[in-house]
């Protein structure tokens, strides 16, 4: 018996690996991608700072996954091997791919608690749907590259705590399952040895398209009913507008007619009190003097508000007075200020006008002046001819 049974440890070791790849990471968006579980059909939104942090996470991903596809594979052939004596290797196909569905207990489709499974993970979705912390240290792989990259998935997990959920997936607390429930995933684990088969990847992608068209289309349906939702509550919002402001004008003319109607009330009162006391009556008498005195102490109150009411107008007149003088002085010296802008604007005007007269009789003079030098050397000229001209006349005189 102690032959052909399958050691336990080496059974759980080999079916946590073959858990982590057949696990996808996919990403949505620049910063947010999900982790899905076939087996478990479970999915998890997962948030990062930037772009970057993202796509190393991506990587890490990658080599944990290929590094425990190979170990399975490795420690699968090890497992046949033993057993090919009496049974040979024990290849199961990979089971259809059951329903999504929303639960909030994340357990393995072997009937596993998550104690047990590859991912201790420890989901907190309290409020905006935060994944707290993501625990890799139950994942038992003997080779020192599945553990260093475990290392690093873990650490840059850890990094990003800030996550959200997809489709409204609220993971509360882990449960673990009946003992029935217990011994029947035992049995069934001891029974099956999973063989990755080469059309995984394929059916994979098939489902994980599948999935991702139904989440879509739920998403669809969700952004329509939201915008009805949205739009119902718009045209309740204007209709309670509308009835509070109906409602608020409402209130003001019940304010102005009841106002009317107690001094209408005060009016009546006074003369039925008046109309007592012609009769004689000294209870209406009494309630008429004090009506009365009540009236002048209301009426000297009011007289006293007057006054104040008067004096604080004399005060405001004067500051206005005050503030107009200011105001007119201000003015004032404004127009005295434009005034004498305009006066510098004519000067310098006046002063331009003036340069350029300067510059024209400069010019004007220095042409004069070239005339004169002319002039001057012509008459220069004539009076040599005529030197010359007297000189032989001497000569001519001199020589007869």
């Amino acid at each position: 018996m102690s032959s052909t049974s399958i050691p336990k440890q080496s059974d759980l070791g080999y079916r946590r690996l073959v858990k982590l790849s057949m696990m996808t990471f996919t990403q949505t968006s620049q910063k947010f991608g999900q982790w899905s579980d076939i087996r478990a059909n479970t999915v998890y939104g997962l948030g990062f700072a930037s772009e970057a942090e993202l796509n190393k996470f991506i990587e890490k991903f990658q080599e944990v996954k290929e590094a425990s596809r190979s170990s399975a594979i490795h420690k699968g052939q090890q497992i046949n091997g033993t057993h090919s004596g009496e049974s040979g290797p024990i290849i199961c196909p990979m089971s259809k791919s059951p329903t999504p569905h929303r639960s909030t207990t994340v357990s393995s489709s072997t009937g596993d608690p998550m104690n047990e499974d590859i991912l201790n993970t420890h989901v907190n979705v309290s409020g905006a749907g935060e994944l707290s912390s993501l625990n890799t240290n139950s994942l038992p792989i003997e080779h020192n590259e599945i553990n260093s990259s475990s290392g690093s998935l873990r650490g840059t997990l850890v990094a990003h705590q800030r996550s959200q959920s997809l489709s409204g997936l609220q993971v509360n607390k882990l449960m673990s399952e009946s003992p029935k429930h217990s011994v029947a995933g035992a049995k069934e684990k001891l029974g099956s040895t999973i063989m990755l088969p080469q059309s995984s990847t394929e059916a994979q992608l098939k489902y994980e398209n599948e999935r991702l068209k139904l989440a879509l289309a739920q998403s669809s349906a969700n952004a329509k009913k939201w915008e009805i939702e949205l739009q119902t509550l718009k045209n309740n919002n204007a209709r309670l507008t509308g009835a509070l402001q109906e409602s608020t004008v409402n209130v003001e003319e019940w304010k102005r007619q009841l106002q009317s109607l107690k001094e209408e009330n005060g009016k009546m009162r006074i003369r039925i009190l008046e109309l007592e006391a012609s009769h004689g009556n000294p209870e209406a008498l009494e309630e008429l003097s004090k009506e009365m005195n009540n009236l002048r102490t209301s009426a000297a109150s009011l007289d006293s508000a007057i006054k104040q009411k008067d004096k604080e107008i004399e005060l405001l007149k004067k500051s206005l007075e005050s503030h107009v003088q200011v105001y007119g002085a201000s003015q004032k010296v404004e127009d005295k200020l434009k005034l004498l802008l305009t006066e510098n604007e004519n000067l310098r005007s006046q002063v331009s006008q003036l340069q350029d007269h300067s510059d024209i009789s400069k010019f004007s003079d220095n042409a004069r002046k070239g005339m004169l030098d002319q002039v001057n050397l012509r008459l220069g000229q004539n009076i040599q001819e005529l030197r010359t001209i007297h000189q032989e006349f001497s000569a001519l005189l001199n020589t007869s």
